[in-house]
This record gives C-alpha cells, sequence and structure tokens, in this order.
C-alpha cells in the first residue's frame, strides 16, 4: 500500500467518525447516558437498568465511598458476583478515583490462591 492509499484511507476514517475525545471510565459513561438516558445499558432476568439510571447510582456510590475517607488512587476490593448492580459499584469506585480489584466468589482455589491473597493484604 503506497503512503498515499494509507493518507487516503486516514481521511475516509477521518471523515466518517468523530475525533476522538479521551475520557474517564465515568466521563465516557455521562456522555453515553447524555446521548443515550433511556438505551438500557444492563439487562439481567427481568430487570434492567438504563444508562441514566447507572450513571446517576454510580454518583451515590461514588459520594458514599468519598464520604467513607477513600483517596484518589486508593484500591477498593471488589467482591460481587454476577448482579445487576456491578457496573453502578465499577463506575462509582471509578468516579470517586478509585481503582477497583474485582474479585469473585466463583474461583476455584489454585496452587496460586495463596500468593493472590498476601498480594491484596499487602496492597
Amino acid at each position: 500500500m503506497t503512503e498515499s492509499e494509507i493518507e487516503a484511507r486516514r481521511s475516509a476514517l477521518d471523515a466518517r467518525n468523530a475525533p476522538w475525545t479521551p475520557r474517564t471510565l465515568a466521563g465516557q459513561l455521562d456522555h453515553v447516558a447524555d446521548r443515550h438516558p433511556d438505551r438500557p445499558y444492563i439487562v439481567v432476568g427481568d430487570r434492567s437498568l438504563t444508562y441514566r439510571e447507572v450513571a446517576e447510582r454510580s454518583r451515590i456510590v461514588a459520594a458514599g465511598l468519598l464520604s467513607l475517607g477513600l483517596r484518589r488512587g486508593d484500591r477498593v476490593a471488589l467482591l460481587v458476583d454476577n448482579r445487576i448492580e456491578y457496573p453502578e459499584i465499577k463506575f462509582g469506585i471509578a468516579r470517586a478515583g478509585a481503582v477497583a480489584v474485582p474479585s469473585t466468589t466463583r474461583t476455584r482455589p489454585t496452587r496460586s490462591a495463596s500468593g493472590s491473597a498476601r498480594a491484596v493484604r499487602r496492597s
């Protein structure tokens, strides 16, 4: 492919797509919630949450974490199975400026499990 062909493809892509805007995880959720507030974000069984609902609920989670003294860069252990509330918790942690450390109750013990437990206790 020649340089002019590459440039033509880039120009076509740029014309078709909006420029990339760097955003935080919560910022991207807010951006999509502003554009599509009533679209389902997550559906679990007969329950669903829209983009707006997840964004609003994540703000409540973030406010609660901050009121407990959470600081930017803190790690938050996230032990949640597959629940509809997972996104609001994950986005809430991010919105508060913390880092989610997800885990699961469904993991089977392995030889490295004890090493992982020690690493979590030290962090």
